[in-house]
């Protein structure tokens, strides 16, 4: 099954804590949230990507408003850590997240 992405705009979470259904990535383009996962606990903000596997158990609360976007994989097709994701290209990083963004909100597939 392909991703499915949407963008989700949140005062707060629907669920702020439980167990991650499937894999998923919030990519953060506006505000922030604490996320904890088992002893750590993150602080993602704007600009982020955050990774959560499927069956984590989290607690998390959103700190500003949030506006991001959310995509759901069956399993990530790459092996990934959980919590905020590092890139070294961060140019290229923005870059892919703005067109990701352009691309579902247009409700285009084929990104």
């Amino acid at each position: 099954m392909f991703p499915e992405a949407e963008v989700i705009v949140r005062e707060e979470f629907h669920v702020r804590q439980g167990r991650q259904s499937r894999d998923g990535l919030l990519f953060v383009l506006d505000g922030a949230f604490t996320c904890r996962l088992g002893d750590r606990q993150d602080t993602v903000e704007a600009g982020s990507i955050y990774a959560l596997h499927q069956d984590e158990v989290f607690q998390r609360q959103v700190l500003r408003p949030l506006r991001c976007v959310y995509v759901r994989f069956d399993r990530f097709p790459v092996p990934l850590p959980s919590g905020i994701l590092k890139f070294r290209d961060q140019t290229r990083c923005r870059s892919t997240t703005e067109y990701l963004t352009r691309a579902v909100e247009a409700g285009d597939r084929e990104w």
